[in-house]
């Protein structure tokens, strides 16, 4: 039986709500998110071409999965440069240069400090933000979304890379949506009024006791994530979750106004060069910026093979 792979991921950011976009694609029918939002096949320390296209067969193996016209890897390690490298290079070689890439982003300064709030809890970084950047370099190389894209552009054009800010998809979720789905070359989409927004929101973060850490550590190992995962049911993983979330949430971040003054102007330069690329993104944070407009790549250059909708 020939290898089922994804042909749509969501790279990121971390701490940019990924959880809640990728819920949103899941609810169209042309789209499959597996149980495992977040594999990571393409990060692993040992990958391997093979053991990563069986993984994903396992993964994507099933009748819906085949059916659906994207298969979606909502992986937010796969903008996590320096700290994981070649991910773009070993996507292009095992998924193929017909890819999807959407690159969800918000407020690089947010971002970092939902990233240390999160560290933070999980006992990696310094109470204090200031302590923490200069001493955590992933807050910092997480944010710096032109550096991070431009791994991807090296191995993949523009037209087949989405940025979408998310703090225009909270204020124009339909909008957005439907520019998705045109990057798609999907049928336009329409969310309900009550679906859920901020799925994975940062006071939702548990310190967990440390022996309890060392277990879930489990499922982060490539044989939950392919085999175990998908077998249990949501209820129990969600139930799961909630038991040992109970746990207490740690300590507060201490945060000097100066630091983020500091950052916003250090990360000044890489927006600017995620705003050549594609100079149609639009976003309030950015150096300069239409804060009115969808802040998503109007979607103009296809790739003359792309079928219609």
């Amino acid at each position: 039986m020939a290898e089922v792979l994804p042909n749509l991921l969501l790279i990121g950011a971390m701490k940019a709500g990924t959880t809640t976009f990728s819920a949103d694609l899941a609810r169209w029918s042309g789209i499959f998110l597996p149980a495992t939002k977040e594999p990571h096949f393409l990060s692993e320390p040992d990958f391997t071409p093979g053991a990563a296209g069986r993984a994903y067969a396992r993964l994507y193996g099933s009748h819906e999965a085949r059916a659906a016209r994207y298969r979606l890897d909502a992986s937010t390690g796969y903008a996590k440069m320096p700290l994981v490298k070649t991910v773009p290079e070993r996507a292009f070689d095992l998924l193929g240069g017909d890819l999807r890439i959407i690159y969800l982003v918000r407020d690089p300064v947010e971002r970092a400090l939902s990233h240390h709030a999160h560290l933070l809890r999980n006992g990696r970084a310094p109470v204090s933000f200031a302590e923490a950047l200069a001493s955590v370099r992933e807050i910092t190389a997480y944010s710096r979304y032109g550096y991070q894209i431009g791994f991807w552009l090296e191995k993949f054009p523009e037209y087949s890379i989405l940025p979408v800010c998310w703090e225009s998809y909270l204020a124009h979720r339909d909008a957005t949506l439907n520019a998705v789905a045109e990057f798609l070359r999907m049928p336009r989409a329409s969310i309900a009024p009550d679906s859920p927004v901020a799925l994975n929101r940062r006071d939702d973060i548990v310190n967990y006791p440390h022996w309890i850490r060392a277990l879930l550590k489990l499922r982060h190992g490539a044989t939950y994530k392919a085999i175990i995962a998908p077998a249990l049911p949501r209820t129990f993983r969600v139930g799961f979750q909630r038991l040992f979330g109970r746990a207490g949430r740690g300590p507060e971040p201490i945060v000097d106004p100066g630091a983020t003054t500091i950052l916003r102007d250090h990360l000044g330069d890489d927006l600017a060069r995620l705003s050549a690329r594609f100079p149609d993104f639009r976003a309030s944070w950015l150096p300069t910026a239409d804060s009115g407009a969808v802040s998503v790549q109007k979607v103009s250059r296809l790739s003359p093979n792309d079928p219609p909708c």
